[in-house]
């Protein structure tokens, strides 16, 4: 289970999101260019860590997990991001 409120102040806007996803459920995140899709996932991935808010995967915070257990939960959840360029390339043929 996926349950996170992610606030991230960018330079020109704040990102402020809430989302949860239980085990078995899927969700997919759409937006214009630059709206803070990657910011999301990157919080999400515990590559960046929200200004305010939470991320908790499965039982634990993201930001408390080691980068290996959180690939590890992360493959069990089925998250994974698909990079711009690969999804533009794909919706154009």
């Amino acid at each position: 289970m996926l349950d996170a409120h992610i606030v991230k102040a960018r330079p020109r806007f704040t990102v402020d999101v809430t989302v949860r996803v239980e085990s078995g459920e899927a969700c997919g995140l759409f937006g214009v260019s630059g709206s803070g899709k990657s910011t999301v996932l990157a919080c999400i991935a515990g590559a960046e860590e929200p200004d305010d808010g939470h991320v908790t995967l499965g039982a634990g915070s993201v930001s408390q997990l080691a980068p290996m257990i959180l690939e590890e939960l992360q493959a069990r959840q089925g998250i994974a991001g698909l990079p711009e360029s690969i999804a533009t390339t794909l919706h154009s043929e």
